[in-house]
């Protein structure tokens, strides 16, 4: 049965299964809530493309990136799942795609002429075909820049290092976490009022209760540097010879951690939504300083020194430190800023549209909400991969996740600042499902390895 549900889930990751899911989910995501209740009618349909009639000025800025960006996976996965989409042209491919997310565009509209919730526009059928031939760009980009050097990147990692991955891992969830949405600001009166803002309150004004969350990821993050690091550099004659292994080696790989945390915290300067604050650099340099503090005595934990042998290591050697890391991760952030008013009122707060799956997210979907998914599913993305390297099954490791995404948007009904969403906790435990392929991945990929060998 478990085996039978591996093959199930795997299966879903291959592209082409991607692409069809993709699909679907955006037949459902602009029917829903399927109320096909009169004759189709184009009455009320909006002709012009990205113009707004009936205000008289161009449509809603935040409408048409949220379709563009609905079909960019559209069309990077309906070239990355075809074995003969890089064989012609980019420019035909590129437009190729394009015209596919138009047909996909013009069903969902033809389908919307009989729903009293929905409204036919050209500037949907504009903006899907922007955003499915920008997906396509990607996927060229990808395919001809990149894809060659992150397979290799990834098989020497996975042979030799696999620790790394990890580490990577932890460094993109925290940029994520520091600076999504990455919307920069190049007008200097801005620059000069966050500056202003930071100059009289140096301390910020974020709870302490929402800075958990980050401190714990520095905290791994310096772990696994220390742990990690050294090692790797050494083997390349990288690291100075003059240099122990030990506390000052640990010391030194901390130290970089905390220059890491620095300039992150530096960098929000320019960036909008963002604004950097003392109280959250101490939060996170107390994190780095945990973090390096049990690197460097993790021998006391049974954890041999030097970097992990093999993938997954690390949760088999000491699952109780994994699973409470695993599992911390997403309790603070769904409950941060750990600010409660009374059930009631929480519920007050719940509307119909939560209970109803993917109907409220798409409703509101822009890159901030965007960011959010993704911060969401890299949270439990490190529960997967833990369950996995410890045996169970990728339809447990999914289970468990869901069952604790779900109780966690519950408990955050009395939550200051949060509702319960359903939606958000299958997109969270969805994160869980990526880690456990990934870690049957990794695992398959280094056992190709070593029969080569």
């Amino acid at each position: 049965m478990n085996m039978n549900a591996d093959r199930i889930f795997a299966a879903l990751f291959r592209t082409r299964t991607l692409f069809i899911l993709m699909t679907l989910f955006i037949i459902y995501a602009t029917t829903v809530p399927f109320q096909f209740d009169r004759a189709p009618t184009l009455f009320d349909a909006d002709f012009i493309p990205l113009w707004d009639v009936e205000r008289g000025r161009l449509h809603s800025i935040p409408d048409l990136i949220q379709n563009i960006l609905l079909f960019i996976p559209f069309g990077f996965l309906l070239l990355i799942s075809s074995p003969t989409a890089f064989e012609g042209k980019a420019v035909t491919s590129i437009l190729r795609a394009g015209l596919y997310g138009l047909a996909l565009s013009g069903f969902v509209e033809a389908l919307q002429t009989m729903s009293e919730m929905r409204r036919t526009s050209a500037s949907d059928l504009a903006t899907n075909f922007a955003g499915a031939a920008l997906g396509a760009v990607l996927a060229w980009l990808y395919h001809d820049r990149y894809e060659v050097l992150v397979k290799r990147v990834l098989r020497e990692a996975v042979r030799g290092n696999p620790g790394l991955i990890v580490l990577a891992f932890l460094f993109v969830q925290i940029v994520l976490a520091l600076w999504a949405p990455f919307i920069p600001s190049l007008d200097v009166g801005i620059l000069r009022g966050q500056l202003k803002v930071v100059i009289v309150d140096p301390w910020g004004d974020r709870p302490i209760g929402a800075l958990f969350t980050e401190a714990l990821l520095f905290g791994a993050f310096a772990f696994i540097a220390v742990r990690e690091v050294p090692g790797w550099l050494r083997s390349r004659g990288w690291w100075p010879s003059v240099v122990p292994a030990g506390l000052l080696e640990a010391a030194l790989v901390g130290a970089g951690a905390a220059c890491f945390a620095i300039g992150l915290e530096l960098g929000q300067v320019p960036l909008v939504h963002h604004r950097p604050g003392g109280r959250e650099l101490l939060m996170n340099l107390l994190g780095v300083a945990i973090g390096t503090t049990s690197a460097a005595f993790s021998t006391r934990f049974g954890l041999a020194p030097g970097p992990a042998p093999s993938v997954g290591a690390l949760s088999r050697a000491v699952p109780p430190l994994v699973l409470a890391y695993s599992v911390a991760l997403p309790v603070l952030r769904a409950l941060a800023p750990f600010r409660f008013s009374s059930f009631a009122a929480g519920l007050d707060r719940v509307v119909w549209s939560h209970q109803l799956p993917f109907l409220h997210f798409f409703m509101r979907i822009n890159p901030l909400t965007m960011m959010n998914v993704v911060e969401a599913a890299s949270a439990y993305l490190v529960l997967g991969f833990a369950l996995a390297s410890l045996g169970r099954s990728t339809l447990a490791s999914f289970g468990f996740a869901l069952l604790l995404a779900e109780a966690l948007e519950i408990l955050q009904i009395p939550v200051e600042g949060r509702t319960f969403d359903i939606t958000e906790g299958i997109l969270a435990a969805s994160g869980a499902l990526v880690g456990a392929v990934a870690y049957t991945r990794l695992k398959a990929q280094a056992g190709k390895g070593q029969a080569r060998r």
